[in-house]
């Protein structure tokens, strides 16, 4: 070091864009993002249309439903996404409207289920759309997590969650008893122009 000189610092811009996400790329929140459109073109890091702000992550903030609700009712559309214990594979859906924990069902047909058997392939993404039962697409209970559908299609207590494919949603085959390691929740806001 040089006595009463500036250090000149030459630092290059990051060329890769970064998520907050612990659990997966930026690719799968492109492919999250076609989903919610229901486009078959793919988004591009320029065009996609939304931001995902992290809410809550499990292994920061805790996985216990009450911590659930308090960080993540009434903050509009979010995405929930779990990777199951010891494994790649990342399980989770989207709900277009309000979490809330009154015990009661929400009526939806924009909401849907993913189950990604290998996070870093993206072709083993799957999707299960609502096919009927809109009116119980979605359920807000203090006692659950994210829950999805009224037979609880997908539904979290704590670590461990559970899935009965095929009541509201198509079946993707998400494994209907599974414990979870991580899991995080992102509230999607639609990016002004």
């Amino acid at each position: 070091m040089v006595p009463n000189s500036i250090p000149m610092l030459n630092f290059k811009p990051s060329r890769s864009r970064k998520t907050t996400s612990v659990l997966i790329n930026h690719d799968i929140f492109k492919l999250f993002a076609k989903w919610i459109d229901n486009k078959n073109n793919d988004y591009t890091q320029q065009n996609i249309p939304y931001k995902f702000n992290l809410l809550l992550r499990g292994t920061r903030d805790g996985f216990d439903p009450d911590m659930f609700h308090q960080l993540c009712d009434e903050k509009g559309a979010t995405i929930s996404i779990a990777r199951i214990k010891d494994s790649k594979q990342i399980v989770g859906g989207y709900n277009p409207l309000s979490w809330n924990s009154n015990g009661s069902y929400m009526n939806t047909s924009e909401s849907f289920l993913f189950y990604i058997t290998d996070v870093g392939n993206l072709s083993s993404a799957k999707i299960g759309r609502v096919f009927r039962y809109h009116q119980n697409a979605i359920y807000g209970d203090s006692g659950y997590g994210p829950t999805f559908g009224n037979g609880h299609d997908l539904y979290a207590q704590n670590k461990s969650w559970s899935a009965s494919n095929g009541n509201a949603y198509t079946n993707i085959n998400i494994p209907s008893s599974f414990t979870i390691d991580e899991y995080e929740v992102f509230q999607v806001a639609k990016k002004s122009l």
